[in-house]
């Protein structure tokens, strides 16, 4: 948990609990077109899985260019679908490469992971919910 105040992460201590997908803000973003918001949250359930691998995969053979695209992009991705813990820690992964803090960079990548897997499960309620 420090390594997320480090980067300036805040989460409360109950935060398990919390919703980790702002669909309202998402929504705002793109006019309120629940219909391009449906087809958004289904690519990120789609490709953002092999990202996380990508990403695990780099981390694991020390490739810090491909551990810094792919961070901004899953970063950008989980902007647009309300993700806002996601990007941050995605964000703070890109921080870090770029700081060479390579100390951190397992703990939040797993801290990244751990998010993905709220995230997509959320995201799945709410597929199911609407169809």
């Amino acid at each position: 948990m420090e390594i997320l105040q480090k980067y300036g992460i805040c989460r409360s201590e109950g935060a398990e609990s919390e919703q980790c997908v702002d669909s309202a803000k998402a929504l705002d973003l793109i006019n309120g077109d629940k219909v391009l918001y449906a087809e958004i949250c289904s690519m990120f359930l789609t490709h953002v899985p092999d990202s996380m691998r990508d990403i695990q995969k780099a981390l694991q053979d020390a490739d810090t260019k491909t551990l810094l695209l792919k961070s901004h992009t899953l970063r950008s991705v989980a902007g647009s679908v309300g993700a806002e813990t996601m990007q941050e820690i995605a964000g703070s992964i890109e921080e870090a490469v770029r700081m060479n803090d390579n100390m951190v960079l397992a703990e939040l990548v797993s801290y990244l992971q751990a998010e993905s897997e709220k995230v997509f499960a959320e995201l799945r309620k709410m597929a199911d919910d609407t169809a």
